[in-house]
């Protein structure tokens, strides 16, 4: 299998398409929901597939100023308390200093609802996705330092809240894994043995290597339970972090809000952003002194324990194995394919976590 390949967060360009016709008609009327007087001049789509949202730039001429927005229409969460309760906390994210974008409120609500989809606006937020430079990935360190000491310093009443909701929407959230064990690989290996599929002769091909990987993660789970745990991000990648001048403009999608270990938030963040470096052409033996880099900024803000840092290659490794049988049980299992595109870089990123952490 071929390592640090480009993958879909590779691509810093952010790129937009027209949207004309009956489309533009309806998305400008529920703008004026929240604007009436607005004047809507263009809308646009966000290039690309997106699995939790879509979403608009829209110009608009507001109080008499050309201004940008940013519409969300809701994929996945269609309940509006949990919308209204998810945003409220970026909103105190915001309040902290934490860069996100805030959301327009609306007769005190900030989403709309309608018979198809939920909706949300929000300032729009100029920059683009990640470039791997040195300078934006220590910024990046820091801003997620920033976001987890606000994180930390939320009501426990909300710490309860997300830990309920996060267990509700499982179905959403795919990176929210119940526990996993020898029978989970032994059911799927059943599966992928009568599929008669080229697909499932190469998951086979690959399985030992997640079978291993589970064990030496196994190994480390007992201490998890000892390591600080807070609400976190949880999908922390290239594409969910605009840049601007090389340093963090925004924070995105806060869809996948979770009570987890920090560590565990932190180590997938260096990773993610780290194998950038890598499919951009630097030799991948850098990896080690590029993760000291993320921690050094990182812990110049908010400080990660000795035993934090030990085990993020364990929690890092336990998070791709879940990632990876929630998706074979959801293809092999459950016929949704939704997340089968991720498998292959799943698959890889087992190998690739080697190259931040070789002594582990």
């Amino acid at each position: 299998m071929n390592l640090f390949v480009p993958d879909n967060f590779t691509n810093p360009e952010i790129k937009f398409t027209s949207v004309v016709g009956d489309a533009r008609r309806e998305l400008a009327e529920i703008f004026r929901k929240f604007f009436p007087a607005g004047e809507v001049q263009s809308i646009e789509e966000l290039h690309g597939a997106n699995i939790n949202s879509q979403n608009y730039k829209i110009t608009a001429v507001v109080d008499g100023e050309v201004r940008n927005y940013l519409l969300r229409r809701s994929q996945f969460l269609k309940d509006r308390s949990a919308v209204e309760f998810y945003f409220g906390v970026v909103e105190k994210l915001h309040s902290a200093g934490v860069p996100t974008s805030s959301a327009i409120m609306r007769g005190g609500q900030r989403s709309l609802q309608t018979t198809e989809a939920l909706y949300l606006l929000f300032n729009f937020v100029e920059g683009a996705h990640f470039s791997p430079t040195l300078a934006s990935y220590e910024n990046i360190a820091a801003a997620v330092a920033r976001m987890h000491l606000a994180f930390n310093a939320l009501p426990p009443k909300i710490v309860d809240t997300v830990s309920e909701m996060s267990q509700k929407h499982l179905g959403a959230y795919f990176n929210v894994v119940r526990d996993y064990s020898a029978a989970d690989f032994d059911d799927l290996e059943e599966r992928l043995k009568a599929s008669r599929d080229s697909d499932g002769d190469f998951i086979l091909e690959q399985l030992p290597l997640v079978r291993a990987a589970a064990n030496a993660a196994d190994k480390s789970r007992p201490f998890f339970s000892d390591l600080h745990q807070q609400i976190v991000h949880s999908d922390l990648h290239p594409h969910n972090v605009l840049i601007n001048n090389f340093t963090v403009s925004a924070i995105l999608d806060f869809d996948s809000l979770r009570r987890s270990e920090r560590g565990r938030d932190v180590a997938m963040c260096l990773y993610r952003f780290g194998r950038q470096f890598f499919v951009a052409g630097e030799n991948p033996s850098k990896a080690p002194a590029l993760a000291q880099k993320f921690l050094t900024a990182y812990g110049a803000v908010n400080s990660l324990s000795d035993r934090e840092v030990e085990l993020m290659p364990a929690l890092l490794t336990d998070e791709f194995v879940r990632k990876l049988l929630f998706v074979l049980k959801g293809v092999y299992l459950d016929h949704n394919h939704a997340w089968a595109k991720d498998l292959p870089k799943f698959f890889a990123a087992l190998q690739e976590i080697k190259f931040f952490w070789p002594s582990k």
